[in-house]
């Protein structure tokens, strides 16, 4: 009986184990961004914030640290 418990104690624990690591790389996996998808992200937001201040020009500069601030910002809040 004392065995047995034991053994239990042991699964119990392996159990634990694998679930923390199946978390850490779920939650590693879901935010794996690489540049190109951060870029195309910043990208995007830089055109509709473009296209909602209406289309102006010679603010190209001032839109993308706005859409790089925005994403950026994001992506940090997420981690």
């Amino acid at each position: 009986m004392i065995k047995r418990k034991h053994t239990v104690k042991k699964r119990t624990v392996k159990a634990v184990k694998v679930l923390k690591e199946r978390d850490t790389a779920k939650a590693q996996k879901s935010f794996d961004f690489t540049l190109n998808t951060i870029m195309d992200y910043i990208r995007t937001r830089a055109y509709y914030i473009w296209e909602d201040l209406g289309k102006p020009q010679g603010k190209d500069n001032d839109i993308w640290h706005k859409a790089e601030k925005d994403i950026l910002s994001k992506l940090i809040k997420k981690r």
